[in-house]
C-alpha cells in the first residue's frame, strides 16, 4: 500500500512539473512577442529578464552578461528611471522617461515607463516597458512645421487687409 502510495505521488509531482513547464513557455512565448521591450531590473539595477527588443534598443546582447553596470553604462536615463522606480513608496506608480537611440542609422524614440513589481507584498524587481513613439514624435513635428509655415504665409495678406480695413 506504502508503495501504491508513493507512485501515485511521483505521478501527481510529474504531472505539476509538466504543467509548470508549460505555463512557463506560454508566459515566455507571450513576453518574446510582445511589440514592445520588456525589462524586469533587480533593485540594485541588474537584469533579470530582458526580451530581444528591449536588448536591440539597449544595445546588448540577451544571451550575454547582463548586469547592473552594463544598464548603468549603456543607458544613464533608464538607470535613473529604474531609481526612481525603486526609491517610489506607491506601488503600481508608473515612472517615465523618453530614451533616444540610433537603429541602422535612423534615431529612433522609445517612451520607457517603469514600475515596482511585487507578488503578495515581496518585492520582485522594476518592470519596464519600452514602447516606440518615433512615428508620434515625427507625425507631431510635421503638424508644428504646417501650422508655423500657415501662419507664416498667412501673416502677409492678413497685415494687408487689416491695414485697409483699419
Amino acid at each position: 500500500t506504502f508503495n501504491a502510495m508513493t507512485d501515485k505521488v511521483h505521478r501527481y509531482q510529474g504531472l505539476q512539473v509538466e504543467k509548470l513547464l508549460e505555463e512557463k513557455a506560454k508566459i515566455d512565448a507571450l513576453v518574446k512577442n510582445i511589440p514592445e521591450g520588456v525589462m524586469l531590473s533587480g533593485h540594485a539595477g541588474q537584469v533579470l529578464y530582458i526580451n530581444a527588443l528591449a536588448a536591440r534598443i539597449l544595445g546588448l546582447d540577451p544571451a550575454g552578461k547582463l548586469d547592473g553596470a552594463t544598464i548603468r553604462t549603456k543607458s544613464p536615463k533608464l538607470m535613473k528611471l529604474i531609481d526612481a522606480a525603486r526609491a517610489g513608496n506607491k506601488m503600481g506608480e508608473f515612472f517615465q522617461v523618453e530614451l533616444e537611440t540610433t537603429e541602422a542609422g535612423k534615431a529612433m524614440v522609445y517612451s520607457c515607463q517603469a514600475l515596482a513589481v511585487s507578488r503578495e507584498k515581496v518585492q520582485i524587481g522594476i518592470l519596464v516597458l519600452m514602447r516606440d513613439v518615433t512615428a508620434e514624435r515625427e507625425l507631431e513635428r510635421m503638424k508644428d512645421e504646417f501650422f508655423h509655415s500657415l501662419v507664416h504665409d498667412l501673416r502677409g495678406p492678413l497685415t494687408v487687409i487689416d491695414g485697409i480695413v483699419g
